[in-house]
């Protein structure tokens, strides 16, 4: 596995998927992130690198399996958080990256809290 994740893929599966693109008006890296000012911006999504971890080394055969996570953001109305949520997961859960990176599942463990449902 690598240890560098792709943004603008994630950024363009999310964008692609016809029913997280619909539902959410903005998405995007967190560095694009900007206050929400009104009701109209909401809901978006922001997305930033979360922690990496790593397996014990192999005995040699076996290369190291590294994990990252992606951190989530997501600012919507408290009603809508289910449904952003599922939306989310449905573009994310299983999808492969590219031929270097596993699927994508959600995270079991994690250092802080809101690591530990990340997408890893």
């Amino acid at each position: 596995m690598s240890t560098i994740l792709d943004f603008d893929a994630i950024q363009a599966r999310l964008t692609a998927d016809p029913d997280t693109s619909a539902f959410f008006n903005e998405i995007g890296p967190a560095r694009d992130m900007n206050p929400v000012e009104t009701g109209a911006a909401m809901p978006a999504l922001f997305f930033y690198p979360g922690f990496i971890d790593a397996d014990p080394l192999g005995d040699g055969s076996v290369r190291q399996r590294i994990i990252n996570t992606v951190v989530f953001d997501i600012v919507c109305k408290v009603t809508d958080l289910n449904t952003a949520v599922g939306h989310l997961r449905d573009a994310m859960l299983g999808w492969e990256m590219d031929s270097v990176h596993g699927p994508f599942q959600l995270a079991a463990k994690g250092y802080m809290q809101n690591q530990a449902c990340g997408v890893i």
